[in-house]
């Protein structure tokens, strides 16, 4: 659906930009072209949908309906939109819903189907403004001192999947895994011990890792933490 909607928002683009050179206002196009075509917000609304004339009722000073169906015209000129849209309905005050052609929606699960990335295409090098494709990713950070719960593990499997969703459109990513001042916790934990078994290092062998958690919380309470 990406591809699909690349290529819907390139034809629209271009119908608009015609459309504002014929009234003597390209000089909108940057600002009406950002978020042009939306995925509908309801199924029965068709596929996407374009809010554009709204604002060009602005700038026209015309009706939006009337402008929706100006554009629509224009639209329904270009055979790239043709071969893609099934149908362009004014809805409202002036919206556009878009409906797709049921072999455009066939064609391209095939071709998902087909493709090993399953059409997931690659992210592009931003060479203009040389930002960098790197992203980090801080999983779930435990205290070491302590014992991990269930939540560790739910951030640390969040982590990993937005990891993998991440490379897989190409990005270089750092996985970290920052377990902060591990030094204080532990002389927390050391000097609590000392005060506790001080007379009979022999029990320490008693202990299990749960009464780690109360000797750390009694230690937090010592330190005043």
């Amino acid at each position: 659906m990406l591809i699909i909607f690349k290529e819907l928002t390139k034809q629209f683009e271009q119908s608009l930009l015609d459309s504002l050179e014929k009234n003597d206002k390209k000089g909108e196009f940057g600002i009406l072209s950002k978020n042009l075509i939306t995925q509908s917000s309801k199924e029965e609304f068709g596929d996407y949908q374009c809010n554009v004339c709204l604002s060009l009722s602005k700038i026209y000073k015309k009706n939006p309906r009337d402008i929706s169906s100006d554009f629509i015209n224009l639209l329904n000129k270009n055979k790239s939109i043709a071969k893609l849209c099934k149908s362009l309905e004014i809805a409202g005050p002036g919206f556009i819903n878009i409906k797709l052609k049921d072999e455009v929606l066939i064609n391209e699960i095939k071709s998902n189907i087909q493709c090993n990335r399953a059409g997931i295409p690659l992210i592009r090098k931003d060479s203009i403004s040389g930002l960098s494709n790197k992203v980090i990713v801080d999983f779930s950070s435990p205290n070491i001192a302590k014992e991990m719960h269930v939540g560790h593990l739910r951030s640390t499997i969040i982590g990993d999947s937005i990891s993998r969703i991440f490379e897989l459109r190409g990005y270089e990513v750092l996985r970290l895994n920052h377990v902060g001042d591990w030094g204080t916790q532990f002389g927390m934990l050391i000097t609590q011990l000392k005060d506790l078994y001080s007379n009979d290092l022999k029990e320490i062998g008693k202990i299990k890792i749960s009464d780690l958690v109360e000797f750390y919380k009694e230690s937090k309470k010592r330190w005043g933490f």
